[in-house]
């Protein structure tokens, strides 16, 4: 008999073991430890006491996961085991952690569902959840090409990015500069209440009378460059923004570069594939009212 309990009830090493299974075969199988939950739980602000695990006798076989902010929730990862599926229990989890939200005085849901992943996508539907917008996931593949990136939004054959004079920054003082330089809502993991809770990152930044007019949080790794946000003030133009863009990609030249959840209607999102990104995957963002 399936039974409903707090995902707080499960060791840390058991969690994460679940996430994992839950995610098994999924578009982009997802792979956690302890460490890296715990990583996610505090960046995301994932309840655990409020999210919920379904349990069928003695083993957990479906979760979801819910952020809170505010009167805000957010729903931070969903599975169901492999073994389980068929049998509606991500909807039921869904259901149990909506009733938790409703308990704890939340008054809007959001989720990100890959546009690939239409069966999770109906059942979101089902409940209520309605898309606000796209969000992209852009990669730029690593290349041998050795020449100079030409400026992101030009063509082939373009004159070479002019340096807009980008410099390295504090990344607390590009948090403190973060509302004015974010014109667009950012999606949950790219709020500033997220990068401020994960490992500081690289930051750079250009200055227009002493004031951050564009920046960007990177990360260097293994693979490339991670760009986790880009920050545009309503003064920096198309032609600024993709000096700015193509400065910061030549400094990992021919190594790949990803930058997650862009929304499309970010200050950024146009520029991408003239600087080498291609739409890797699109998630549909979706909110309920409760």
């Amino acid at each position: 008999m399936t039974r409903v309990a707090s995902a707080a009830d499960l060791a840390p090493d058991a969690l994460a073991a679940l996430f994992t299974a839950g995610y098994a075969g999924y578009v982009v199988p997802i792979a956690v430890d302890a460490a890296r939950l715990a990583q996610m739980v505090e960046a995301w602000d994932l309840d655990l006491a409020r999210s919920r695990v379904l349990w069928d006798d003695a083993t957990p076989v479906a979760f979801a996961m819910l952020g809170v902010r505010g009167t805000r929730g957010w729903i931070g990862g969903m599975g169901v085991v492999a073994a389980s599926r068929g049998r509606s229990l991500g909807r039921a989890a869904m259901d149990a952690v909506l009733a938790e939200a409703r308990r704890a005085g939340i008054t809007q849901v959001a989720l990100e569902v890959l546009e690939a992943n239409a069966y999770a996508g109906r059942v979101y539907e089902a409940l209520g959840f309605r898309d606000t917008r796209a969000l992209d996931v852009w990669k730029r593949p690593a290349s041998d090409d050795v020449g100079t990136m030409p400026a992101a939004g030009a063509g082939a054959g373009a004159s070479p990015a002019p340096d807009p004079g980008a410099e390295r920054v504090d990344p607390t003082h590009v948090l403190a500069e973060y509302p004015h330089l974010h014109a667009t809502t950012a999606p949950w993991q790219r709020e500033r209440r997220t990068l401020e809770s994960v490992a500081p990152p690289d930051a750079w930044g250009v200055r227009h009378g002493g004031r951050l007019v564009l920046s960007a949080l990177t990360r260097a790794v293994p693979t490339g460059l991670t760009i986790l946000d880009l920050g545009a003030d309503a003064s920096a133009d198309v032609a600024a923004r993709a000096a700015f863009l193509a400065a910061l990609l030549a400094r990992h030249p021919r190594q790949e570069a990803t930058l997650v959840n862009l929304p499309r209607d970010d200050a950024f999102s146009a520029l991408m594939p003239a600087a080498g990104f291609a739409r890797a995957l699109v998630q549909r963002e979706m909110r309920l009212q409760l």
